[in-house]
């Protein structure tokens, strides 16, 4: 299942919306300057869109499932309330850097992107520490690319 391009496009009517547990993608700008203040992704989503939760004013958090391994640039652009992001640091792994240059852009109170291990082929951290502290250097780096047009630092917070 997924939501078409532009589904619901600077919807101001929508507040809520309630996912299928079916879907697997969001189109480009699907819910871009919607008016919802929440949303619940649901576990099995692989892919959001550029622009796709864009420009929604009222978002202050997001928790993307581990499922998803596919971000599309400018995917939380102007979410300007934004202020914590849980995300499978698969996905950012999964990623070019230039696909992450503009994904969080005037998201101006992001402080927190709190990263989970995700499905993606990641190494077992556990018992590999070298690769492990080599791997966070690299999320470290993407986060950089996530931030860089921001001026302020952003706390990096894992699960692993």
């Amino acid at each position: 299942t997924s939501i078409g391009n532009y589904a619901f496009f600077r919807n101001e009517e929508i507040e809520e919306v309630s996912l299928p547990s079916t879907l697997q993608s969001v189109g480009t700008s699907a819910f871009y300057g919607a008016a919802l203040s929440s949303l619940e992704l649901p576990q099995g989503l692989t892919t959001i869109s550029n622009s796709a939760l864009g420009g929604i004013k009222k978002l202050t958090e997001i928790e993307i499932p581990d499922s998803v391994t596919d971000i599309g640039k400018t995917a939380f652009t102007g979410c300007t309330n934004l202020e914590r992001v849980t995300l499978p640091c698969s996905a950012v792994l999964a990623n070019s850097t230039d696909n992450y240059n503009d994904v969080f852009y005037n998201c101006n109170k992001l402080n927190t992107l709190y990263f989970t291990k995700g499905t993606g082929s990641m190494p077992d951290y556990e018992t590999v520490e070298k690769e492990y502290e080599q791997q966070i250097i690299g999320v470290q780096r993407k986060i950089d690319d996530f931030c860089k047009n921001s001026h302020r630092k952003i706390k990096l917070k894992t699960d692993f």
